[in-house]
C-alpha cells in the first residue's frame, strides 16, 4: 500500500528520497543505493566506523576527567558518533563531533525534524491547524533549514569531486557515482535526488543507532547478569586487543541476541508508518477495511504483547539464542518471531538494517573490550525507563568513571 503522503515532509527541492517516493521511483531509487549497503560494503566501511568508537571511547575519556562529579551524558555522543559515521559515510567527511571538545548542534537539528514530522502527521487532518502550524513551523526554522540544507548539498559536491576512491575509502556514494545523471527515464539517480538522499540518510542514520545503543546500554546496567554474560563473551572470544573489529561481531551470538532484545522492547520507530487503503478496499488481517482508510502497524505494541511474547517487558536476550546455545530457555520456544520487525516490514524496510546491526554491535562489543578503566561497565544508572515524545525516544542515559 502506498505511504500516507501526510506523514512525510516534503523534500526542500521537491525530489524525492528513499523514505518518500512511491512505486517505480521507490524501487529506482532503493536500487541504486543497494550496493552501499550490502555485505560487501560493509566491509570496506568497517575501518571508518571502527576509527569513530575509537575518537567516542577516546572523547569519554576526556569528558569523564573534566567534569566535576565524573559524569557524562552517554547518549549526547552515541549521536555525535552516529551523526560522525554517517556524515563521513555520505558526505566523504564528518562533522567533526567526537574531536576535541568540540560541540555541534546537527544532532539537536535532526531530532526537532523527526518531532515535527510527527506532530504534522496528526495536526494534518484538522483544517486549518495544519495550515496554521505548517506556516509557524517553516517561518520559524526557514534559516536553520537552509543552512543545513546548503551544507549537505555542498559536501555532497565535494563527496562527487573526489569521484571513486576505492575499496580503501568506500562509503554510501562509491557504489553510485556512474549512476548521477540527468536523464529522463533512466535507471541512475538524478543530482537533486542525491542531495534529498544524502541528507535523510543521515537523519534516519543519526537518529537510529543513537537510540539503540543508549537503550542497550540502559538495559546492560539496569540488567547486571545480562551484563556480566555479555563481558565473558567478548572477553573469551578475543585474546588480542586488535582483534576487535565490527566484522567480527556476527561470531558473537549473545551479542546479536543484546541487540536483538533491544530493538524488539524499545522499537527504534515507536509510531505506526502509516500506509492509504486504495480506494476499492482491501483485507487486512482478516478484516475488510474500506477504501481511503489510514492504517499502519504499531510495531512497538506487537513488539511488546504477550500475545507474542513470553514476559514481553522483560529484558531476555536468551529469546533470541539459537536452541544449540547453551543459554539458551526453551521458555522462549513460544515467541512469535515474525511480530519482530525493527526496521519496518515489506519492500519499504529499512536499507541500513545490516550496517545498523553491525555498526551498534562493533560500538557495544569494542567498549566492553578496549576500556580497561571499564568506564561502559561500572557506570552509574540515571535513567527512567525511556520515553517517547511525538514518535521520538527521550533519553538521559549519564555514565560516571569509577
Amino acid at each position: 500500500m502506498a505511504k500516507d503522503p501526510f506523514s512525510m515532509t516534503p523534500p526542500m527541492n521537491g525530489a524525492e528520497s528513499l523514505f518518500t517516493a512511491t512505486g517505480d521511483t521507490h524501487v529506482r531509487i532503493r536500487r541504486n543505493f543497494a550496493n552501499a549497503f550490502s555485505d560487501k560494503a560493509l566491509r570496506e566501511q568497517s575501518k571508518i566506523i571502527e576509527g569513530y568508537i575509537t575518537l567516542l571511547l577516546q572523547r569519554l575519556r576526556r569528558e569523564t576527567m573534566k567534569s566535576p562529579v565524573g559524569e557524562v551524558d552517554l547518549a549526547k555522543f552515541f549521536g555525535y558518533l552516529s551523526l560522525d559515521i554517517y556524515a563521513d559515510l555520505m558526505f566523504g567527511e564528518s562533522f567533526h563531533g567526537l574531536e576535541g571538545d568540540n560541540e555541534h548542534s546537527w544532532i539537536l537539528g535532526f531530532f526537532l525534524g523527526a518531532k515535527f514530522g510527527s506532530v504534522r502527521n496528526s495536526i494534518q487532518r484538522f483544517h486549518p491547524f495544519e495550515v496554521i502550524f505548517g506556516w509557524l513551523f517553516l517561518r520559524l526554522t526557514a534559516k536553520m533549514r537552509a543552512q543545513n540544507w546548503k551544507l549537505a548539498t555542498d559536501r555532497i559536491t565535494n563527496r562527487l569531486e573526489m569521484g571513486d576512491l576505492g575499496a580503501e575509502r568506500s562509503d554510501f556514494v562509491s557504489p553510485i557515482i556512474g549512476n548521477v545523471n540527468e536523464s529522463e527515464g533512466g535507471k541512475g539517480i538524478t543530482r537533486k535526488e542525491l542531495n534529498t538522499n544524502g541528507l535523510a540518510i543521515v537523519i534516519a542514520g543519526c537518529q537510529l543507532p543513537t537510540v539503540a545503543l543508549a537503550t542497550a546500554c540502559y538495559f546492560l546496567m539496569r540488567y547486571p547478569r545480562t551484563m556480566r554474560i555479555l563481558t565473558e563473551e567478548v572477553r573469551s572470544y578475543y585474546s588480542e586487543e586488535k582483534n576487535i573489529n565490527v566484522q567480527s561481531t556476527s561470531e558473537l551470538p549473545y551479542l546479536e541476541a543484546v541487540i536483538n532484545e533491544t530493538l524488539r522492547i524499545h522499537h527504534p520507530t515507536p509510531i505506526h508508518l502509516p500506509r492509504n487503503v486504495p480506494p476499492e478496499g482491501a483485507a487486512v488481517a482478516g478484516q475488510w477495511v474500506p477504501g481511503g482508510s489510514v492504517i499502519g502497524i504499531a510495531m512497538q505494541t506487537a513488539q511488546t504483547s504477550p500475545l507474542n511474547f513470553f514476559e514481553p517487558k522483560v529484558f531476555h536476550p536468551e529469546r533470541f539464542l539459537p536452541e544449540g546455545h547453551p543459554l539458551y530457555d526453551v521458555r522462549f520456544g513460544g515467541d512469535q518471531k515474525e511480530a519482530f520487525k525493527p526496521f519496518s516490514a515489506g519492500p519499504r524496510n529499512f536499507d541500513g538494517e545490516r550496517g545498523l546491526r553491525r555498526g551498534g554491535e562493533g560500538i557495544q562489543h569494542t567498549g566492553r573490550g578496549k576500556c580497561r578503566e571499564r568506564l561502559l561497565i561500572h557506570a552509574q544508572l540515571h535513567m527512567k525507563y525511556p520515553s517517547t515524545v511525538n514518535g521520538v525516544w527521550e533519553h538521559g542515559l549519564r555514565i560516571a568513571q569509577k
